[in-house]
């Protein structure tokens, strides 16, 4: 059985991931986007490094 390949990134439109300064307060969890859902229906996850340590 193929293993589905899913990738979910938090940039910008711009194509940033955090503002000039490190901060990621654009990026929000809103309830509706059932993240811990999204979460469970995955078995790896690949962080950079202060994605893991924010984590």
């Amino acid at each position: 059985m193929a293993r589905r390949i899913v990738l979910d990134l938090a940039v910008t439109l711009d194509g940033y991931i955090e503002g000039e300064h490190g901060e990621i307060d654009w990026c929000i969890m809103d309830p509706e986007m059932n993240f811990t859902d999204f979460l469970e229906s995955v078995d790896t996850i690949i962080f950079g490094r202060k994605s893991y340590e924010l984590w």
